[in-house]
C-alpha cells in the first residue's frame, strides 16, 4: 500500500507505480481529489485504474459529479471500515480482465508467449 498525504505527492505515486486501485480523498491540500481524478483520466496509461473517492458530502448532486468526473465508486466519511474493504475487492473484480493462455500481464510487464515477446512499461 502507497500513501500520499497531497495531490501531488498521489500523482507521483499513481505515475511511478501504476496501482491497482486508488482510495482518493476528495480534501487535499494542494490539489482536490477531483483534480486528481481528471488527470488521471486524462492520462491512457493511468485511465483505466479504479477511482473510489472518500467524501464528506453526501448530496445526491455532489455524488452524480464525482462518478460523471470518472470516479468509479464513493464512499461517505464517516465511513464504516469493513464497508470500505468489501468495496475494494469488489471493484478490482469488475475490472480486471480475463487473459488468454497466450498472454501474461501484471502490472507493467507484458509476456506475449504465442509471438515470444517480453515488454516493461512498453
Amino acid at each position: 500500500m502507497l500513501v500520499a498525504y497531497n495531490g501531488k505527492d498521489a500523482l507521483d505515486i499513481v505515475r511511478d507505480h501504476l496501482p491497482d486501485c486508488i482510495l482518493l480523498d476528495v480534501m487535499l491540500p494542494d490539489y482536490n481529489g477531483w483534480e486528481i481524478t481528471e488527470h488521471i483520466r486524462d492520462n491512457p496509461r493511468t485511465a483505466k485504474v479504479p477511482i473510489i473517492m472518500l467524501t464528506a458530502r453526501v448530496d445526491d448532486e455532489e455524488k452524480d459529479f464525482e462518478l460523471d468526473l470518472g470516479a468509479d465508486n464513493y464512499v461517505t466519511k464517516p465511513f464504516n471500515p469493513h464497508e470500505l474493504l468489501a468495496r475494494i475487492p469488489a471493484r478490482l473484480r469488475r475490472t480486471q480482465q480475463p487473459q488468454s493462455p497466450q498472454e501474461l500481464r501484471v502490472r507493467e510487464l507484458h509476456m506475449d508467449i504465442g509471438g515470444r515477446t517480453v515488454t516493461l512499461a512498453g
